[in-house]
């Protein structure tokens, strides 16, 4: 990607990329392109771009991704750079190409970058992993040869069909006076309409090893005539993942710290927080009688088909006139100054887009525990004085003080804010606040000019 006289003297990394998808992705548009940042931070970037198979390339494997074609473009790099190893970021699939190349070929990986990439196939929180172990593989592969990748799109969109189909295009509205947004609408929906079809046996190699056996972290996959075994993963490794993935869960992911023998292991989790909020599989422990009734909730709708239990917090509407943002905005209209905790964090939650999520998630099907929550984790003051900003006020009204001083009769803990491993975080609380302000009965003018500048 950059050539010139410096060349020499930059660190390279390879970037293996998925055969599902197309890996222009990673350099999507000006502001929204991994690879324009890596270029920038020094980095020699070279990037493998997969051949779309012909009818005569069915016969391509598992193997001839994972081991040849791989490492001849290691050897490439190796030659360009007259260097004798190179850094590997795998991206998806690609990321499990690069562990399983690094297992077998170890001596010739430097660093191991791993980025949304599937190790353990079996947990339980793996949906499209669930329906992928139904599938009669040589059935399927007997008939396409290879296989469509308009397919696999479907069965992707299919594993969330309202968020991933309608429903993305009745917001579309939010988008309709913002050229730029629906630029990048429509570039990611090309992205996710153009997937090549992939290697009929390497797509049941595949599939059927790792989704269907889970021989990876069994320590029972083979390729090039060689057991791969994760254990041999000896170099330093980055394991990148985010929190709300459907298509590669968390789970998955964070699997890999078990397996490597790596004593140059760490993680970066993209939760969008600060300091780690809970998630749906941390145990509850609540400190309250109205946190244990909330818990007795759970454990008596847990057993029951079809449940749907949405935790949420801080909760905020201009529909209800008893909240925490009505109070700070009345308040402030009033000329009043207003107390609020500065070392008590949450995730404030807007009503309207919590009651919209929940509705689509019983639409698709979805059971069990899932958080709806604020994509932003900020102190009850923090939230208090964007409040104050946006609805013109002088943010110096609010008085930022330990939560202890507001003699509060129940006990509040100091961190309580909210991830999902399930699904994203509902609005950015600035969005949420401009949406609140407009629709309150009297809406500060400045809401109204926000809200106009957001839709």
């Amino acid at each position: 990607y950059d050539s010139g006289a410096e060349r020499a003297n930059q660190c390279a990394v390879l970037i293996v990329y998925a055969l599902v998808n197309r890996p222009w992705v990673l350099d999507l548009e000006p502001g929204r392109s991994t690879i324009a940042q890596l270029i920038a931070s020094g980095l020699d970037v070279f990037l493998i771009e997969w051949e779309d198979p012909l009818a005569a390339d069915q016969n391509r494997g598992f193997s001839d991704y994972a081991c040849r074609m791989l490492d001849e473009c290691v050897d490439t790099v190796s030659r360009l750079r007259n260097e004798s190893t190179v850094n590997l970021l795998g991206v998806c699939q690609g990321g499990t190409f690069s562990l399983c190349y690094t297992a077998l070929y170890g001596h010739k990986v430097r660093n191991l970058v791993t980025m949304v990439t599937p190790v353990d196939f079996h947990t339980e929180d793996n949906v499209l992993s669930s329906w992928a172990r139904k599938v009669e593989l040589d059935r399927l592969v007997g008939y396409y040869g290879n296989v469509p990748g308009t397919l696999l799109n479907a069965l992707f969109v299919s594993l969330q069909p309202f968020r991933l189909g309608s429903k993305k295009y009745l917001d579309l509205v939010d988008l309709a006076d913002n050229p730029e947004g629906l630029r990048t609408f429509a570039r990611m929906e090309r992205w996710i309409a153009d997937s090549p079809d992939q290697a009929g046996r390497a797509f049941r190699e595949f599939v059927g090893a790792l989704f269907q056996r889970n021989a990876l972290v069994r320590g029972e996959l083979i390729l090039d005539g060689k057991v791969v075994n994760l254990r041999d993963v000896r170099c330093p490794v980055l394991n990148i993942y985010a929190l709300a993935d459907h298509l590669v869960p968390a789970s998955a992911s964070s699997a890999l710290a078990d397996h490597v023998a790596s004593t140059d292991y760490s993680d970066l989790v993209f939760d969008g927080r600060a300091q780690r909020a809970y998630v749906e599989s941390d145990p509850p422990g609540p400190g309250t009688a109205y946190g244990r009734s909330k818990a007795a909730m759970e454990r008596g709708c847990a057993g029951l088909p079809g449940v749907l239990i949405a935790r949420t917090a801080a909760f905020f509407s201009p529909e209800d006139r008893y909240n925490f943002a009505v109070a700070v905005t009345d308040a402030l209209a009033a000329g009043r100054p207003f107390r609020a905790a500065a070392d008590q964090v949450v995730s404030p939650t807007y009503v309207p887009t919590l009651v919209d999520t929940a509705l689509d998630l019983l639409i698709d099907g979805m059971e069990g525990i899932v958080h709806l929550a604020g994509s932003d984790a900020v102190s009850w003051a923090t939230f208090a004085r964007r409040l104050a900003v946006a609805a013109g006020h002088d943010p110096s009204m609010i008085d930022a003080v330990p939560g202890s001083a507001l003699d509060l009769k129940a006990e509040r803990p100091a961190h309580v804010a909210l991830a999902s491993t399930r699904v994203s975080g509902l609005l950015p609380l600035d969005v949420a606040i401009t949406r609140f302000l407009a629709g309150l009965p009297e809406a500060p003018a400045a809401a109204r000019a926000g809200l106009q500048r957001a839709c």
